[in-house]
């Protein structure tokens, strides 16, 4: 009896195998009953593409975790590059286009993964957006840049272009982006049957891996451009990290394209931008340029914590007088003690901003920070502010209770005047930072912020910006 159960589960696997049957060609092998790539023509299948490291979008800081510096990878400035004529763009894109045409004069370059949920929101949620905006103003080119921690990922990028051999490139990119969390091999081929496909074709395409070059070398060109993250997009050659609204994207184009805007804009410009990583908290104290001062914000007193923030903003003037500005911010700063655990968590979120005409709307660009300016103090050096945002803001602790309610803040990008969290009395223009600062004794109805201090300041020194 007991050889024939065994005899009858060889013959269902044998039955199984057959039916199932994988053939595979080089660069792929077999592996778990898959192709996958083996560049390497080691045996073995691929799980890493080199170069792509540490590429999370927005990834939060987990409690207890240690930052170190050789984990913080950002180059020292990220500002506006010199555009790229459209001619230059299109030809880095190579043959990887497919909306818009050729003569436009703005190029829209995404890089994305087809398992990252901000790519599928860019794909989704914006760019059918500038589609509608834009129409034929503009060419939209989409390029691979898989994470290899998502294993899928490379695979659908390969059938998205097998795809495009038969004319849907565009529909099957789609319906990766609507299923990604649906990329197994069988996902693939049936997304190609619902298209019509010829399914002999596509899959002889897929197992043979003919575009798997073409990918990797996106991968390459990404690399070596700097991007770290999906999505990011390139317009004309400037750079837009991570996820970001539709106005983001709106008013750079609207630039690029110098569109007649509503009310006679006289300025418009906006800014995005991130960190996630050490924060430097600064503490009451002697003030650090001038010691006479015994009890100032403007301190060489620091302690290291964790943080993030995020900020969208737009800088809108309609006439001298009459300003639009629209900002998105939010920020958590994690702080810990000598080693323990985190003590204190307080969580940041922009309620509205300072309207007041000698606040210029709450957002002011390109404004120069020193002691004869009504931006800035004597106790720091003259230093350019990219960008500085003024207004209320709550504050909640760990478990999202409110702490601090309607409390006056300013939040600055500026070029470097810190290093390791200590003013060096001078500014150093390669180098940007973002600070955070929380008004407490210093505030007019001299309400205390919940710390020692009364007040709350940090100071990020590896920050993501881009300005338009």
């Amino acid at each position: 009896m007991k050889a024939i159960v065994i005899l009858i589960m060889v013959i269902l696997f044998l039955i199984n195998s057959c039916s199932n049957q994988v053939i595979c060609s080089t660069p792929y092998i077999l592996g778990d009953g898959e192709c996958c790539l083996d560049s390497d023509s080691d045996g073995k299948c691929d799980t890493k593409i080199a170069g792509t490291e540490d590429r999370e979008n927005n990834r939060d800081i987990e409690e207890g975790q240690d930052i170190k510096q050789s984990e913080i990878k950002k180059p020292k400035e990220i500002l506006i590059p010199e555009t790229k004529s459209v001619k230059e763009v299109v030809n880095d894109a190579g043959d990887d286009l497919y909306i818009g045409p050729l003569d436009s004069n703005v190029v829209i370059i995404s890089y994305g993964d087809y398992e990252d949920k901000f790519s599928q929101r860019f794909n989704n949620e914006v760019l059918p957006k500038i589609i509608e905006r834009y129409g034929d103003k503009i060419l939209y080119i989409y390029k691979d840049f898989p994470n290899y921690e998502h294993r899928l990922a490379f695979r659908a990028a390969e059938a998205a272009n097998c795809a495009k051999d038969q004319g849907k490139f565009l529909e099957y990119h789609n319906i990766l982006f609507n299923n990604i969390n649906h990329l197994l091999n069988e996902d693939l081929i049936n997304y190609a049957k619902e298209l019509n496909l010829d399914v002999n074709e596509f899959r002889g395409c897929l197992n043979f891996g003919k575009y798997a070059e073409d990918i990797k070398q996106d991968i390459d060109n990404g690399n070596s451009i700097g991007i770290t993250t999906t999505p990011t997009v390139f317009i004309n050659g400037l750079k837009i990290f991570g996820f970001r609204e539709f106005d983001v994207y709106r008013v750079i184009i609207d630039n690029f394209l110098r569109f007649e805007l509503p009310g006679d804009v006289i300025y418009e410009r906006a800014l995005v931008a991130s960190s996630s990583g050490k924060v430097y908290l600064i503490h009451k104290d002697k003030s650090a340029l001038d010691e006479t001062i015994l009890e100032s914000p403007y301190t060489n007193k620091v302690d290291l914590a964790e943080g993030r923030f995020s900020l969208e903003i737009l800088d809108k003037t309609v006439e001298k007088t009459k300003f639009f500005d629209e900002a998105k911010f939010d920020a958590e700063i994690k702080i810990k003690r000598y080693g323990e655990l985190i003590k204190e968590v307080y969580k940041v979120k922009l309620k509205e901003l300072e309207k007041e005409e000698k606040y210029e709307g709450g957002v002011v660009t390109d404004v120069y920070i020193n002691g004869r300016s009504k931006f800035g103090t004597k106790q720091l050096p003259r230093v350019l502010a990219y960008m500085s945002l003024w207004g209320k803001a709550d504050v909640y602790d760990r478990n999202n209770d409110l702490i601090l309610n309607n409390a006056d803040f300013n939040f600055i990008i500026t070029q470097g005047m810190r290093e390791n969290g200590l003013i060096f009395g001078d500014t150093d223009k390669t180098d940007t930072e973002a600070y955070l600062f929380i008004f407490g004794i210093f505030s007019k109805d001299g309400t205390a912020f919940p710390n020692e201090d009364g007040f709350l300041y940090a100071s990020w020194e590896n920050l993501y910006y881009s300005i338009g």
